[in-house]
């Protein structure tokens, strides 16, 4: 990146302001995460004032500062303003720290979905030593009715858009054991609410049992849902209830950062 030259009216601005705004444009503009000695020759700053700057946006939630590479991202207060697919790159950011550990807790694989139209859309995944391919890749599109996520979704829309997208795709049967009557959706819905996870039991896939928390917004809208998927032979109801409570963690991180 190239030094960016200040104009000539900068006497007349907060400096502090039109610093924090060259970071920003920077970070923006950035194609992969950026380190801090790039960006301060970038912005023509002293490392020092730019890591306090960058330290008071992420603080605030306008940058993201990965826990491991150190690396600087947009944060999740620019992510719905901007259009495109900038908003999936900062949230994938944002929980794949999460989603490794849930995957390293675990011992296998984790992923969030988010709700995109009468699907839930794969955004990030994580894998772990011993995980199993369940079939998702990012960007994926899986269905609603019979996918742990999917489930966890449909427990927390309203009631309106429940009835729609139920109408709208359909329950058709992925395998033996899936769900394909409204009503008893409904009921396996009011159970999912009152035990805070939901659980794919070879509903998708045969062989492959998944278990998924939803992701609340700061409004407490829901946002998606963390999911964690394995064999059904490792995927015992004790195991279940154990690996419920790891994501339930993961969750309310990832939760907090969407403030």
């Amino acid at each position: 990146m190239a030094p960016r030259n200040r104009s000539s009216g900068e006497s007349t601005t907060v400096r502090s302001v039109e610093r924090a705004a060259d970071l920003l444009e920077v970070l923006m503009s950035a194609e992969t995460p950026v380190s801090l000695t790039e960006l301060s020759q970038t912005v023509n700053l002293h490392p020092s004032t730019t890591h306090r700057l960058l330290a008071t946006l992420d603080k605030r939630k306008f940058v993201y500062q990965d826990p491991n590479s150190k690396l600087y991202s947009p944060g999740v207060k620019l992510m719905y303003p901007v259009p495109g697919l900038r908003q999936y790159y900062v949230l994938v950011n944002l929980v794949t720290p999460i989603l490794r550990d849930i995957a390293q807790a675990t011992g296998e694989g984790a992923s969030l979905a988010i709700l995109s139209g009468n699907h839930a859309m794969v955004v990030a995944k994580a894998a772990s030593d011993r995980s199993v391919d369940v079939s998702l890749r990012n960007g994926m599109l899986v269905p609603l009715h019979c996918t742990a996520v999917g489930k966890s979704i449909l427990a927390y829309v309203s009631p309106a858009d429940l009835d729609r997208i139920l109408n709208a795709e359909g329950m058709p049967p992925s395998t033996p054991n899936t769900i394909v009557d409204q009503e008893q959706m409904r009921v396996a819905l009011t159970e999912i609410r009152q035990r805070g996870h939901a659980i794919d039991n070879e509903e998708w896939e045969t062989g492959i049992r998944c278990v998924a928390v939803p992701v609340f917004s700061s409004r407490n809208d829901i946002f998606g849902a963390i999911s964690v998927s394995g064999p059904a032979g490792r995927m015992t109801a004790e195991n279940v209830a154990r690996i419920a409570e790891i994501i339930q963690v993961g969750a309310k991180k990832l939760s907090e950062k969407l403030v």
